[in-house]
């Protein structure tokens, strides 16, 4: 209820600035600190598994690597090396 209160008292745009700003300065201590944020919601099991399906990773069960290319290579490209035209 913070931008309703501030754009109450002073112009729209004030506002929207103050809002942004403090916004910015909570998201700047987060990570500064490395804590979450404070007032999250706890996710339940069924949350975490609709969000898994939804992002349509399927293939290698989680925590495998053999679908992950080596260090340095893109999936799906040859090696860089001696291979190749020229």
């Amino acid at each position: 209820m913070f931008f309703p209160r501030i754009a109450h008292k002073k112009n729209w745009n004030v506002a929207v600035v103050a809002t942004a700003r403090k916004l910015m300065v909570i998201a700047f201590h987060m990570l500064k600190n490395n804590e979450p944020y404070r007032y999250a919601q706890p996710w339940s099991p069924q949350k975490l598994r609709r969000l898994r399906l939804k992002g349509g990773r399927r293939g290698a069960p989680e925590g495998s690597s053999e679908r992950c290319a080596p260090q340095g290579q893109i999936p799906g490209q040859p090696e860089q090396g001696g291979e190749g035209p020229g």
